[in-house]
């Protein structure tokens, strides 16, 4: 495994930055995402990703993420009730012989959250390529005299 790309900050700050060979997709702004759960959801993975969207930046969420957004929280809420499920039954079973299938349902949730949340920008290194759309400033009333000249 080749060592990992440098973030856009670090190549601006080190003056190799060429917009040409940014491999970052144009982030698409001003579509938004309706905020209602799908229905496909249980109540509890409803709340899952209610609680991802008030994290997430919504200038960067449109309709398609919706479905991705849905996998996302089923994969919280299986991690969830399958870990306390196997905090009160054990890590093993038929007198400790056995490994827990519950284990595997585990480890997989784990995989999907991690896979998932990072396209999101959920983790620390995913996070640092984001590059959100500028927010437009609120000018002063100073700024606004100014401008007028």
């Amino acid at each position: 495994m080749g060592r990992p790309r440098k973030t856009i900050k670090e190549k601006k700050l080190k003056g190799t930055y060429r917009k040409d060979q940014d491999r970052k997709p144009t982030l698409i702004t001003g579509l938004g995402l309706d905020t209602t759960p799908p229905q496909f959801l249980s109540k509890m993975q409803a709340l899952e990703w209610q609680t991802l969207l008030s994290v997430l930046d919504e200038r960067i969420l449109i309709e398609a993420d919706k479905t991705m957004l849905s996998m996302l929280a089923i994969s919280i809420h299986e991690f969830k009730r399958q870990s306390t499920a196997l905090s009160k039954e054990g890590m093993t079973i038929q007198g400790g012989t056995k490994q827990n299938p519950k284990v595997k349902l585990v480890e997989k949730a784990r995989k999907d959250i991690l896979e998932l949340s990072a396209h999101f920008g959920l983790s620390p290194r995913t996070r640092a390529n984001i590059e959100l759309p500028e927010q437009p400033k609120k000018l002063s009333e100073l700024d606004k005299i100014m401008m007028m000249k």
